[in-house]
């Protein structure tokens, strides 16, 4: 394991980490986590909003991990909320941006009254 370790961090991997059960393996009583999905920071810079989910054991002491790449930003939003950076004040645009949005979404009295 030592080796393992030591390359994982040589290559600069980090661990996905896991939707669902927290284990992926079972034999009788004993239930651990064996099983992971790595990425370096370059794939997480192309994928930033994926997730691994596992899935049920089915004839093997392994469960099924998935990793689903394609995730959305809106679909990332939604499971754990909005988030305001203050940054993006700073922005000329931004205020076009908003307005814009709210006007694709139909709030433009809300907007207007503000």
């Amino acid at each position: 394991m030592r080796g393992f370790r030591e390359a994982v961090d040589t290559c600069g991997l980090l661990d996905l980490g896991l939707h669902g059960d927290r284990f992926t393996w079972q034999r009788g009583r004993i239930r651990e986590r064996l099983d992971r999905f790595l990425a370096d920071a370059n794939w997480m810079q192309l994928f930033p909003f994926s997730q691994v989910s596992i899935y049920a054991r089915y004839k093997s002491d392994h469960a099924a991990l998935i990793s689903d790449s394609e995730i959305k930003a809106w679909d990332r939003n939604e499971e754990r909320g909005f988030k305001f950076e203050p940054t993006w004040l700073a922005h000329e645009e931004c205020k076009q941006i908003v307005r814009s949005a709210w006007q694709d979404a139909g709030n433009v009295e809300i907007w207007e009254k503000n």
